[in-house]
């Protein structure tokens, strides 16, 4: 590898050296050449860069379905859920999600995936402040729940929220109530969701605590994850 890398940094210096680690050895930092680590078709763990001599970025791999490439009788597509909480995953460590489509035979996108792709889309765009320009926080929620940070403003980005209707007729996914996030540090004056800019309570002690009053989706509404912006 150390002749083959050494080739690529002679002709083009600039260019980014990314090693396949394959499914076992996923975030592996196999030589020094290598600019970014992926994480194959797993979410990503935070990386540890003291010590390093360069900063190394990372990725996560996945395809659409269970294989690398299109086969005409496959069924098993990931869904929208799956693919907003791998992406989520990867902002909440800093790393960048790749997404891999195979086009058919004669070169279009499979319509499943080209409807799953927009979709996840709509997604991003209503949060793209937070995805686009959000920094990895050191502020600490509670189980899979964590924050980004923009220049002024936090950004809490919810999971597994109910939808409020009829315990009849509504799944109860749980997780309506409070929600609490360790190293605020900075004196919050609000806290809204991005997706309705509906107003929720919140507290905040001396030692950084901050605790949001986290609704649940209004009934016929789910953004599987739901981002809270705090300013």
């Amino acid at each position: 590898m150390d002749k083959l890398y050494g080739m690529i940094r002679q002709l083009q210096p600039e260019a980014m050296i990314i090693d396949n680690t394959g499914l076992g050895k996923r975030g592996e930092i196999g030589h020094p050449e290598i600019d970014s680590t992926t994480f194959e078709q797993g979410r990503p763990t935070p990386m540890d860069r003291r010590g390093m001599k360069k900063y190394i970025a990372a990725e996560m791999c996945q395809p659409s379905n269970t294989h690398w490439g299109y086969a005409q009788n496959d069924f098993c597509y990931a869904s929208t859920r799956d693919l907003i909480e791998n992406l989520c995953a990867c902002r909440k460590v800093g790393a960048n999600f790749i997404l891999n489509v195979g086009p058919t035979a004669t070169g279009k996108l499979p319509d499943y995936e080209k409807a799953l792709f927009e979709r996840v889309g709509d997604w991003v765009q209503m949060h793209a402040e937070p995805l686009y320009n959000g920094k990895p926080s050191s502020i600490k929620g509670p189980e899979e729940d964590f924050a980004l940070e923009t220049g002024d403003k936090i950004y809490l980005f919810i999971h597994n929220l109910s939808i409020r209707g009829d315990k009849n007729v509504t799944l109860q996914t749980g997780g309506a109530g409070p929600r609490t996030f360790d190293g605020v540090a900075k004196k919050i004056q609000s806290a809204k969701w991005m997706d309705n800019q509906e107003e929720l309570k919140f507290q905040q002690d001396a030692s950084g605590k901050l605790t949001v009053e986290a609704t649940g989706f209004p009934y016929g509404t789910n953004t599987v994850v739901r981002v809270v912006e705090i300013a």
